[in-house]
């Protein structure tokens, strides 16, 4: 005769970092049931120019000791002081981190539905800037209307970090704002901030057509300075083409210019698939099929050259 089996302690798990998770999907509907748990809900780090001006030996507490500033920091914009007080606040606790004489500079810019927006500087001790400055967002947390008030503190740091991870180029470089650091438990990221020296696009990203994503809320947060700087609205195309190595065979048909050109390599690679031992074989059918599936205006250009469907 079988004993009685004693139930057994049921513990749930859950992550302990989130870049694998934030790297592989985003707009997740579960924000709510795993990123509070996580153990260390930080992805990205503090920009580089000032890691360097730590000595080796000190950069992990460092590193550590700059990230909390930032986080007491926002806590404290968030009590509704003064712009004052908020910036006496981050000078006072970097004043133990960083070289002596380092100028703290933090300039309250405006807010949006979910965040508030400084600009954040740092100079050395003859007023030189030790980095381009950055935009600290500081996202609004009502604990009693989770998850929907919550939903901007995770799902836009997982789109910069999904973008940053997923577009194998500087973003810097791109129609995009660089993304440095996003901390959710605390509540804020850290990005580029968008001014008349911020690195100029030299290449559009197609985000549409490479990862099959658009911005959905354009019209309310347009470009400033030829630079995006609100990504919470990028959300999937149903269906969209998500195999990397399919994708890299789209490229070849949709980076042509004219149709005319890109009807000519979507041949080439119709014949190569006639072929059964051609290499990739399945996804060059994949990217044939989904080529053939978008309509003609996916390809429109603006007078500047930059695709329609970018700028929805």
């Amino acid at each position: 005769m079988l004993g009685k089996i004693s139930a057994t302690n049921y513990e749930r798990c859950y992550p302990t970092r989130l870049k694998k998770y934030f790297q592989s999907n985003l707009n997740y509907k579960t924000y709510q049931d795993f990123v509070p748990y996580t153990k260390r809900a930080v992805i990205g780090n503090i920009p580089s120019e000032i890691i360097n001006l730590f000595p080796q030996s000190e950069k992990g507490d460092k590193i550590k000791a700059f990230q909390s500033v930032l986080a007491q920091t926002t806590l404290v914009s968030r009590l509704g002081k003064k712009e004052e007080e908020v910036r006496q606040i981050l000078a006072e606790g970097l004043k133990e981190i960083m070289p002596k004489g380092t100028q703290t500079e933090l300039e309250y810019i405006g807010y949006g539905g979910f965040k508030d927006v400084y600009r954040f500087g740092l100079k050395d001790e003859n007023g030189k800037k030790i980095m381009h400055d950055k935009a600290l967002l500081v996202y609004k947390i009502n604990y009693s209307v989770l998850p929907r008030k919550s939903h901007g503190i995770y799902a836009e740091p997982n789109s910069w970090y999904y973008l940053q991870k997923n577009m194998k180029r500087k973003m810097d470089k791109t129609q995009f704002t660089k993304h440095y650091i996003s901390d959710m438990k605390n509540g804020y990221s850290l990005t580029e901030f968008i001014d008349d020296d911020i690195t100029k696009t030299t290449k559009e990203f197609d985000q549409n057509r490479i990862l099959g994503l658009i911005l959905s809320d354009t019209q309310h947060n347009p470009r400033h300075n030829k630079k995006i700087y609100d990504i919470g609205g990028l959300i999937r195309i149903q269906g969209a083409l998500d195999d990397k190595i399919a994708i890299k065979y789209f490229k070849k048909i949709a980076n042509k210019n004219t149709q005319k050109e890109r009807e000519q390599i979507a041949e080439q690679l119709t014949k190569k698939t006639e072929n059964i031992k051609t290499p990739h074989r399945d996804k060059i059918l994949m990217a044939l099929d989904y080529y053939k599936g978008l309509p003609p205006w996916y390809f429109a250009r603006t007078s500047d050259n930059i695709p329609i469907r970018m700028i929805w």
